[in-house]
């Protein structure tokens, strides 16, 4: 199909030709506009988030495995400009569910991403299955909504991932870390769902975001810097004659934190479940990337014998996709979770943006407006 008579020839994006680090391998670059193919979409972008996992492929995989020059970036929200209907199915079934004009938001496979696709380009040409329609709330306007779903993908999925692999019931005391990041916070927003009034949330983060995660959920918050090291907190007011008494049925790390798992049978029922993302790097490089998949290795195999920890590990992996997607979207109109923004960065300002995620101090994602258009 040709392109709309409409558009540009030409779009602007940020791209990288070598392994690195952004914002330093990025140059603001332009790239002719893709066309669509029979059963996929043209998608303007609204906004990008930054993600942790799309930093880490940049800085760590060879070269080799991407297509040069490619585009940084996973998750968006924006507009649909053209869906090319077709008979086919698979991953370009249900086109026509799309028609242009239709406000989405959705995520780039890591394949696709790998060949070069990325979400900091003001167009990205995807197939359906990777997309949903863009949520509504009474409470929160279009320009919002467009902010907040650009950031729920890969990091709501993943949250969705936790919470179902921690099996929760009513009543439930659970322990979430980590809970004041993208994942973190949309974890605080489910458990609480879950585990109903009848159960307990206490969340780990800073003091700087205590008020925020309460206010998602949590009906206790512990200050990781002023407690540290925070396990023996835990395992203080776990214990007997402690403020709560009682152990946790479940820990989800939606951060990461080693140290927390090996510690953990002080504050987690000997029954219990540790749900995790696996182990957060301490910096970006193959040897740190290599220790951290050993150490994860370790926990789910390592016997008690042998010195390892005695509770149950559970590490999950997501990627988004158009079901779990329009799950997401459900749970926002429905008013059950809420995505939180740290801010909003121009894609001049892209480079702070990216020091403030790899800091991994932000409040909630982080999004870059790539559509100059909206005001």
């Amino acid at each position: 199909m040709s392109t709309p008579q409409d558009l540009p020839s030409t779009m602007q994006a940020l791209t990288f030709s070598t392994r690195g680090l952004p914002p330093q391998t990025l140059t603001p670059n332009t790239l002719p506009l893709p066309s669509p193919l029979l059963g996929t979409l043209l998608i303007r972008t609204s906004y990008a988030s930054l993600s942790p996992g799309a930093t880490i492929m940049m800085a760590l995989f060879p070269s080799i495995m991407y297509r040069y020059p490619a585009i940084p970036e996973l998750d968006f929200s924006g507009t649909v400009v053209a869906a090319p209907p077709t008979d086919a199915t698979g991953d370009q079934a249900d086109s026509s569910a799309f028609k242009p004009g239709d406000l989405i938001f959705g995520s780039i496979p890591v394949g696709l991403h790998l060949r070069g696709v990325g979400a900091l380009a003001e167009y990205i040409v995807l197939p359906p299955s990777t997309v949903a329609h863009l949520p509504t709330h009474a409470s929160i306007s279009e320009a919002d909504m467009l902010v907040q779903a650009s950031g729920l993908p890969v990091s709501g999925c993943t949250a969705l991932a936790l919470v179902k692999a921690a099996k929760l019931e009513a009543g439930m005391r659970v322990l979430v870390n980590g809970a004041s990041g993208g994942v973190g916070s949309l974890v605080v927003q489910m458990v609480r769902r879950a585990v109903g009034v009848s159960g307990a949330v206490v969340a780990v983060c800073s003091e700087g975001n205590a008020e925020m995660v309460k206010g998602l959920g949590a009906g206790e918050v512990v200050d990781y810097v002023t407690h540290a090291p925070v396990y023996e907190e835990l395992a203080k007011r776990c214990g007997l004659g402690g403020e709560w008494g009682v152990e946790f049925d479940v820990v989800i790390d939606a951060f990461g934190v080693q140290e927390l798992w090996n510690n953990c049978a002080g504050f987690l029922k000997k029954e219990g479940r540790w749900v995790t993302v696996g182990i957060a790097i301490g910096e970006y490089s193959v040897l740190a990337m290599l220790g951290a998949v050993g150490k994860m290795a370790g926990n789910a195999l390592w016997p008690v014998w042998a010195g390892g920890v005695d509770r149950r590990y559970i590490q999950v992996t997501a990627t988004a996709n158009g079901e779990e997607l329009k799950e997401l979207g459900g749970m926002v109109e429905r008013g059950e979770v809420k995505g939180v923004v740290e801010g909003v960065w121009g894609m001049e300002e892209v480079g702070e943006a990216y020091e403030i995620m790899k800091s991994k101090r932000a409040r909630g994602k982080i999004a870059v407006k790539v559509d100059s258009r909206r005001e």
